[in-house]
């Protein structure tokens, strides 16, 4: 090679500005993205289910959307989690799928799924945020809400009214709600009927809490799909819980108003 150079020394060089002007022209070419396309495209349907713990979450919920989002074209997976009052799943479509169309086909399919849903309970979907830039993002638009309404009552209205709509605003992607406050049940025990009875603290809020039950009974097969079928049981209102059995010392049975 180097008696080459030697020899021909013209050739060799205009080779060598050949393959750098080549190599320039290449690189010119190679696309660049600032946030190249690594995931495939994603949707989001966020639920609230104010109260409800995350296994009535999952059954009256989740697994009734899971069954309906698998019905979309171009889906491919679908991620979920439940926890208490809320639920997130997570649906991944097919590279070549028309996201706009599967947006505007996944909203139309959770509309005809809202009568089968849990009162005040409204999915919204929109499009996904990886969280480290979800964390990053400020809010755009900030609103305050005041009314002649208690704390409560004001913190269920706007969560059940103006989320829903908002999202349906083209470019917006997440609506958040905060203040107010969540309507609560205290109950509060007599330490001395309580230990006159026997009856350890932590026996009364496990009754408690056996109230909300949710048992998964098996699986129903509709239109193609597979539906959950649960047994729910839970308190209606508060004599139900004021009526509530819980089991004394020396096997006598008393009820939470005593």
């Amino acid at each position: 090679m180097i008696k080459l150079a030697i020899r021909r020394p013209v050739a060799v060089t205009m080779a060598y500005v050949a393959v750098a002007l080549l190599g320039w022209a290449a690189w010119r070419n190679v696309p660049l993205e600032l946030l190249p396309e690594t995931q495939l495209p994603q949707l989001s349907v966020q639920t609230d289910w104010p109260g409800s713990s995350p296994e009535a979450v999952e059954a009256f919920v989740t697994s009734p959307l899971e069954g309906e989002i698998q019905q979309v074209a171009g889906v491919e997976k679908i991620t979920s989690t439940s926890q208490a009052g809320s639920a997130n799943i997570q649906v991944e479509f097919d590279r070549e799928t028309d996201m706009d169309f599967a947006r505007l086909e996944l909203s139309e399919r959770l509309a005809g799924l809202r009568d089968e849903l849990p009162a005040r309970v409204t999915p919204r979907v929109i499009p996904y945020v990886p969280r480290e830039f979800r964390e990053q993002q400020r809010p755009f638009l900030e609103y305050t809400v005041t009314g002649p309404y208690t704390p409560e009552a004001l913190r269920a209205h706007v969560q059940d009214v103006i989320p829903p709509e908002i999202t349906q605003v083209d470019g917006v992607n997440d609506v958040e709600v905060h203040g107010g406050r969540d309507r609560l049940l205290e109950i509060e025990l007599d330490p001395r009927k309580v230990e006159a009875l026997g009856l350890p603290p932590q026996q009364v809020q496990q009754r408690i809490l056996d109230l909300e039950y949710v048992k998964e009974a098996g699986y129903v097969e509709v239109g193609g799909s597979l539906r959950t079928v649960a047994i729910r049981h839970r308190a209606e209102s508060t004599q139900d819980i004021l009526a509530l059995p819980v089991l004394a010392d020396r096997g006598r049975i008393v009820r939470l108003r005593d």
